[in-house]
């Protein structure tokens, strides 16, 4: 538990972002319309689709010897999977 604490304490600009990032982040989407959240996600779901292509991309340049210990990318493509 104290070392919870020491990341955090450590961390403060980030834990200052995070927590303003979603406080703006819930204020913009609850004042859209329900005309609009169709649109809305749908651009969201784009921009997942791309980030997904990214992270293959990078998987698909990276050595194979190396893809398991050091690719992101390969992270964040088997967490979209499951």
């Amino acid at each position: 538990m104290s070392e919870i604490f020491n990341f955090l304490i450590q961390n403060k600009g980030i834990n200052i972002s995070f927590f303003f990032t979603v406080l703006l982040g819930f204020e913009v989407i609850s004042k859209v319309p329900s005309v609009l959240h169709t649109p809305l996600m749908s651009g969201a779901n784009a921009i997942s689709g791309i980030v997904i292509l990214g992270a293959i991309i990078l998987i698909r340049s990276t050595d194979p010897k190396k893809l398991f210990h050091s690719n992101p990318s390969f992270n964040c493509f088997i967490y979209w999977i499951y």
